[in-house]
């Protein structure tokens, strides 16, 4: 194979290598992203409130985290829970039927979840169903979650001071919801997940019966209130189209909002942050080490490998460095003026001839293509062809002449057969 057709190898190699990593990279992303965006399209997303606030015109986002942002233009924050053991990791299903049973779709801390309600006002959304509902779409009442994880959860982030977490054991429950215009609406709720809401302010519902309320922050809180939905089908996907949900949510939710952005908020993190909080806080090594956690160590391991990948290559294809001048180069070296010797007092300058142009090839070779060339004198023929067209015809005369010449040829011969070879060798030189 010539040097360009090795060169041009080469750069294709590392053309798909780095194509590689970038569909890699790509797939990693995509899985990593895809889990959080079926959720917000499911049954059990808001994808759809999403939407249908966003025909108001109103100012809506769907937050998943990523960047610090302003609280000061958040209305209401929406934040449903998807978690019944806060604090604790969430155990990976091993089968089918552990998969659509689970109860927890990723983990949220407690802290995180109520220091989200102190900075904006926020509307807690309570769990109700397990992930069979985002997987099969069927609202099956034996989806639904065990009151006791709903109540633990309302337990944590706010009081046990308002009551337990129950269902109603009917298909369809509806609860009369006066607009603020005066007109009277029907929220409708399959099988109505309900809390008793002791100490909360109904919007729907009635307090030992309560659907959405308002209600006090837990004691250790400043002074304050946090809006409650015990029942997630109101507002989300699955539930929106039901009675006149929707009307609900555009007409008594939205409202709520006032001229603040409406936030639908996935994020396992506190990222509405005071411009002024920032300051206060002291660095620490966990702000290095998140670079390193996940999806940045994704990044680091695709990193890791592609330079293993061109690592190898680099090595397969040049070889260890080779040391400039070792103890068989140097015998070699001293192998050859004694045979060099020896010709020249037995007169056979002609061989000699011929020996001293091979090596001066290989030289020519081994400096322009590379040291695995070193042995090669037709190597430098070919290369000064494809670099000098011009030179390479009177080269390979010169070089005939040479190898014709008898091997008992006299000096004076020997250097003006030599002497064009050698004119060539230097516009060579020049050039290159």
């Amino acid at each position: 194979m010539s040097d360009t057709g090795v060169e041009r190898q080469s750069r294709t190699d590392l053309i798909l290598i780095g194509a590689g990593a970038l569909v890699l990279l790509g797939i990693l992303a995509y899985f990593a992203s895809g889990s959080q965006q079926q959720l917000r399209k499911s049954p059990s997303g808001f994808d759809g409130l999403h939407a249908w606030i966003a025909t108001e015109g109103h100012p809506v986002r769907s937050f998943t985290g990523g960047w610090a942002s302003d609280p000061d233009v958040v209305g209401l924050r929406v934040l449903p829970i998807y978690d019944t053991r806060l604090n604790a990791r969430k155990v990976n299903p091993t089968s089918k039927e552990e998969l659509l049973m689970q109860s927890d779709e990723y983990d949220l801390r407690e802290s995180i979840v109520q220091r989200k309600g102190e900075i904006v006002q926020t509307m807690y959304v309570l769990p109700k169903w397990r992930s069979g509902l985002r997987l099969t779409g069927l609202g099956h009442p034996a989806l639904l979650l065990d009151q006791n994880d709903a109540t633990r959860v309302l337990h944590d982030v706010i009081s046990s001071k308002l009551g337990r977490v129950s269902v109603i054991r009917r298909p369809f429950t509806d609860f009369a919801v006066t607009l603020q215009s005066g007109e009277s609406k029907t929220a409708r709720m399959y099988v109505a997940q309900v809390f008793e809401g002791n100490g909360c302010a109904p919007l729907i519902g009635r307090v030992g019966e309560m659907i959405l309320g308002r209600c006090p922050m837990s004691e250790g809180w400043d002074d304050g209130f946090v809006w409650v939905l015990s029942d997630p089908d109101l507002l989300n996907n699955h539930g929106l189209r039901l009675g006149d949900n929707a009307q609900i949510a555009k007409e008594l939710i939205l409202p709520l909002a006032g001229e603040g952005t409406f936030m639908i908020d996935y994020s396992d993190r506190v990222w509405l942050v005071n411009q002024y909080e920032g300051i206060k806080r002291d660095r620490t090594w966990a702000d290095l080490m998140r670079f390193f956690a996940y999806p940045f160590s994704v990044l680091w391991a695709s990193a890791a490998i592609l330079f293993g990948l061109i690592l190898w290559r680099a090595s397969a294809r040049f070889g260890p460095i080779l040391a400039r001048k070792s103890e068989v180069d140097a015998s070699k070296k001293v192998a050859n003026q004694a045979a060099a010797r020896l010709m020249r007092l037995t007169e056979q300058d002609g061989a000699l001839l011929g020996d001293y142009a091979n090596v001066r090839l290989a030289a020519i070779a081994a400096k322009n293509l590379g040291p695995s060339h070193k042995n090669d004198p037709d190597a430098a023929v070919r290369f000064v062809r494809r670099k000098r067209p011009d030179l390479a015809d009177g080269l390979q005369d010169a070089l005939n002449a040479i190898r014709t010449q008898p091997s008992n040829l006299s000096a004076a011969a020997a250097i003006a057969t030599v002497d064009k070879f050698e004119n060539i060798l230097e516009q060579l030189n020049n050039d290159t």
